[in-house]
């Protein structure tokens, strides 16, 4: 006969959205020194199974014994309390809970960084929430779970699994993961926990959340598009205003930059990088910079510049009188100073701009 505990987690998100102390998803059941509800703190990751695992984490620190979590809804609990009499030396831990599709690869990968050495899940039914579930357990495996995550869809499948798990697994061998304020941070965190030995990133699903993107510089004209577009400030512009920087833990592989970019230098690349060079920005495109011809100070790209005093003095469509022209070549400073200047005393340089432009051409 296994240790086998039982608990319920009700993820309702108030007390007076709930009503009056009941769990939204069972009506019938009331929160109990057994059935907990989640509230998150302010300031902190909403991870609602923080407390179960740092409970397993002191115990497991200290005893060989096999911890094994499962987690399920009202629909498997019949499964589940059959199979407590399954010939399982281990100790288990089931939590009942209310809203099962809320459980994402976030909390599994932090119960197997912190306490727990399998992990078995209830699989969905509903065919939306099947396919979401489908992906977040692939990529539990692909971010160090493989081997440790069980889904389970009739007791005769949960039986079968706990007899096939050992007794005692030796030492805990990982160090406790890094819990910050944010699910995303932490999933990285708890990444590195369990893939200790991993020198490359580590490709992922398609459509995960995690990535890099891959720049064609050969067709990259630094119009910044991505830039203005992307909702994490991945992507930036170097204070040169010609450099194209990349920071991949912030990436969350929407998809943006790469529909916005007008020259298609673009493409996404799932993977996770959980080591902290992932949070560092790199160059991913280098231009030649534009000098402020008042100040010398780099503003803008040369080659941008470049082609739009080409169609300026070329006549293609863009046409400037004689004071915005000499404004163009001027960084944002020195515009404000020559703005600020009496009309007489501008001294435009519109000859000398119309002759490189039409040297470039």
């Amino acid at each position: 006969m296994s240790d086998w505990k039982r608990s319920g987690l009700c993820l309702c998100c108030s007390v007076d959205v709930a009503g009056c102390g009941h769990c939204l998803h069972a009506s019938k059941r009331k929160w109990t020194n057994v059935v907990d509800l989640y509230q998150p703190q302010v300031g902190w990751a909403e991870l609602p199974l923080l407390s179960i695992c740092q409970t397993a984490l002191k115990r497991r620190k200290t005893a060989a014994q096999t911890q094994i979590l499962i987690l399920h809804d009202t629909m498997g609990e019949m499964a589940v309390s059959q199979a407590e009499d399954a010939d399982c030396t281990a100790r288990v831990h089931t939590v009942e809970v209310c809203a099962l599709d809320r459980i994402g690869h976030v909390d599994v990968l932090l119960a197997l960084a912190m306490g727990f050495d399998h992990v078995l899940l209830q699989k969905l039914v509903a065919p939306d929430t099947m396919a979401i579930q489908h992906q977040e357990t692939e990529m539990v495996r692909a971010m160090g779970g493989n081997g440790r995550l069980d889904l389970f869809g009739s007791v005769h499948r949960l039986a079968e699994i706990l007899q096939a798990l050992p007794e005692i697994t030796g030492s805990w061998r990982h160090e406790t993961a890094v819990v910050v304020a944010s699910r995303r941070a932490t999933a990285r965190a708890c990444a590195a926990v369990l893939l200790p030995t991993a020198l490359a990133p580590v490709p992922l699903p398609a459509d995960a959340p995690y990535g890099t993107v891959q720049l064609d510089a050969s067709a990259c004209t630094m119009c910044q598009s991505c830039v203005w577009l992307c909702p994490t400030d991945a992507l930036s512009i170097s204070e040169q205003k010609s450099e194209l920087l990349f920071v991949e833990s912030s990436c969350i592989q929407c998809g943006m930059c790469r529909s916005i970019c007008p020259e298609d230098a673009l493409q996404l690349k799932p993977r996770l990088d959980p080591f902290a060079r992932a949070d560092t920005r790199k160059v991913l495109h280098k231009a030649e910079p534009f000098h402020c011809t008042s100040c010398g100070e780099p503003f803008a790209v040369k080659s941008m510049m470049d082609r739009l005093l080409a169609r300026i003095w070329g006549g293609r469509g863009v046409q400037a009188s004689e004071e915005v022209l000499q404004l163009i070549p001027l960084c944002s400073a020195c515009r404000a100073q020559e703005n600020q200047q009496p009309r007489h005393r501008r001294q435009p340089d519109a000859v000398q701009l119309r002759s490189e432009a039409r040297r470039k051409q």
